[in-house]
């Protein structure tokens, strides 16, 4: 039959997507380890087996392992053709479930400020991917903050799911600061 190494790892089901949380909403379901990595056949063995709790775009958080595999012959011929063909899907994969977004504007101009009277834009960012992108405004590398005083933005930071967007709200309040 099947084999799976010792699990050392904490649940890998059921959180609140983005979080570190366990699932809030009205099931409330119990952490479970729903994720598992099995293999089949003696000449094989688990060197490293763990979750990825680092990624927080799922309600469940990945796994992977990693093996040591007793090879017999390795047919090169064959060996080059399969690796090929592997990474020329790998590839597509890949360029298929890199993050993808649009932009509404990349200029604002806020022409009239008036003291002590907020005016604000909107910016707005699309997901026009297939997975899941986090956005987030960034402080440049001296500054303490991602924007000046002036300036609020809301959100800052966020998490846009594939053909969904986000509306940017961005305020400047000239005070005497």
């Amino acid at each position: 039959g099947f084999h799976e190494a010792e699990i050392t790892f904490k649940p890998t089901y059921k959180y609140d997507p983005g979080t570190d949380n366990w699932d809030s909403s009205e099931k409330n379901r119990a952490p479970a380890w729903c994720d598992r990595v099995l293999w089949k056949g003696d000449a094989i063995s688990s060197i490293k087996y763990r979750s990825h709790p680092e990624l927080k775009i799922s309600d469940h958080k990945p796994v992977s392992a990693t093996f040591d595999a007793q090879i017999r012959v390795i047919d090169v011929a064959k060996y080059r053709k399969i690796h090929e063909e592997v990474m020329k899907k790998l590839d597509k994969l890949e360029n298929e479930f890199l993050p993808q977004v649009m932009v509404d504007t990349t200029e604002i101009i806020f022409d009239v400020l008036k003291f002590l009277e907020p005016s604000s834009k909107e910016l707005i960012i699309a997901n026009t991917g297939q997975v899941p992108v986090q956005f987030e405004f960034i402080k440049k590398l001296d500054d303490t903050n991602y924007c000046k005083d002036w300036l609020h933005i809301e959100p800052y930071t966020g998490f846009i799911k594939p053909g969904e967007k986000c509306d940017i709200k961005l305020e400047v309040y000239v005070d005497k600061k």
